[in-house]
């Protein structure tokens, strides 16, 4: 391991975090960005319910929601409220709690879910949340311009992602609200969005905990790959592509 803290140890305050921009927290992985943002960004805030985070996967979603207590879907119910309620009557709802709900309550939902709100052309104000946070925001990036297909194989009119993105972009231009990218690769993000800001200083990134990679072979057959790995030892390939 590199680096001796986490990122919750490096001390980022609210005033690092800037408007009109991509706040790009390069972390590597290990180096604890999702202990970040469910435990000390929550403390930036003005009401438990003004952070909206964003995922890849419907896994990687749901993962979240069962490991973490402070967090919850974005469902309809809320997504109304939002619509329709002051952001004050908003923090006083966040601050005693509103429901069923716990009061310390981050709101969880992937891309796509939002890609798809949008398409049907569903009513969704981010205006009154102090943070959304866009986990490997990198792959929203690569993805958004792949051809999608309905069940019939035949190419979509649009992909949902690439709504997504321009969500993402009004959001930063006509709101309040801070964007935040946690990556560890945010080379794809900074070519995509013209407003970018790296929230950690090189001095601050090299002191971050990250997992090492002390050997890396080029195969063309991933057959031999496998003669690699030693008997009784487990390892991960990782393919950009696989062709049968």
């Amino acid at each position: 391991m590199k680096g001796s803290r986490y990122l919750s140890e490096v001390g980022l305050t609210l005033d690092r975090f800037k408007n009109i921009k991509i706040n790009i927290i390069e972390c590597p992985t290990g180096g604890g960005k999702t202990h970040f943002a469910f435990n000390e960004l929550p403390k930036f805030t003005q009401s438990n319910y003004c952070i909206l985070y964003l995922t890849d996967t419907n896994m990687n979603r749901e993962q979240i929601l069962s490991q973490n207590e402070n967090t919850t879907f974005y469902d309809q119910s809320f997504r109304e409220l939002m619509n329709q309620t002051p952001k004050e009557e908003i923090i006083q709802l966040g601050s005693r709690g509103w429901g069923d709900w716990k009061e310390v309550k981050i709101r969880v939902m992937n891309y796509a879910q939002v890609g798809a709100i949008l398409y049907y052309e569903h009513p969704f104000d981010w205006s009154k949340f102090d943070y959304v946070v866009c986990d490997e925001l990198q792959n929203l990036v690569k993805w958004q311009n792949i051809v999608a297909k309905d069940e019939n194989g035949k190419p979509k009119s649009v992909n949902i992602l690439s709504l997504t993105r321009k969500k993402i972009e009004h959001t930063l231009y006509h709101t309040e609200a801070k964007i935040i990218a946690l990556t560890a690769t945010p080379d794809k993000v900074k070519q995509a969005f013209k407003n970018v800001f790296y929230v950690l200083d090189p001095q601050e990134y090299n002191s971050i905990y990250q997992y090492e990679t002390n050997q890396i072979f080029h195969y063309r057959d991933y057959v031999k790959a496998f003669d690699e790995i030693p008997i009784g030892k487990r390892g991960i390939i990782f393919f950009i592509r696989f062709h049968n």
